[in-house]
């Protein structure tokens, strides 16, 4: 497993995409890439992605006692060892879907995480991308968020002779006279 800290906890909604391909299962090794959410250290993640071993797309969790797959679902034409899949992980709170090319999905909704009596989302930990004994590969890595959903529109036309909006820190002399907001600078120093 291999993480990466984004600098800031992520919002309630964040999305993950990553190509990954897993390699061929020979050796004793599995084949299975994924992607890992709400890392809280070595024995406390989530993870989604591809277990080409059973062919099927899978998302769990890891604890002390191992990897736990927790959701799976086929794959409608199968899954191939050495060729890379993109994957999208949406995470919204505790609900997780992951979308494989753009069009296989599948959903788990996770218990939240209780830390006295407060329940967190998924969007507490670390991401990044990882394999359970198996070889994989990584490339195009990226987590994304939505742009803030903010905007203000006023307009103040002064008829009334106050200006109710300019309410903060200023210097200087201001005053409403001909439906205008008028200033006068302060002392210089």
């Amino acid at each position: 497993v291999s993480v990466f800290g984004i600098g800031e906890a992520l919002p309630g909604y964040f999305e993950v995409q990553a190509s990954v391909l897993a390699m061929k299962p020979t050796a004793g090794w599995n084949a299975n890439s994924f992607i890992i959410f709400d890392y809280q250290g070595k024995d406390d993640f989530k993870f989604a992605g591809l277990d080409v071993s059973i062919n099927k797309l899978v998302m769990g969790h890891r604890d002390a006692t191992g990897w736990h797959v927790d959701e799976q679902a086929s794959v409608k034409g199968g899954l191939k060892s050495d060729t890379y899949f993109n994957l999208l992980l949406s995470v919204n709170g505790v609900n997780a879907t992951l979308v494989v090319n753009n069009q296989m999905a599948f959903t788990h909704t996770f218990q939240a995480r209780v830390v006295d009596g407060y329940a967190y989302g998924l969007n507490w930990g670390m991401v990044g991308v990882g394999s359970n004994n198996s070889r994989g590969a990584f490339d195009n890595i990226t987590v994304q968020i939505l742009p803030p959903q903010i905007s203000f529109d006023q307009s103040v036309n002064f008829n009334d002779g106050t200006a109710p909006m300019f309410t903060g820190y200023r210097s200087g002399a201001w005053s409403v006279a001909d439906q205008m907001y008028l200033a006068l600078p302060g002392p210089t120093v």
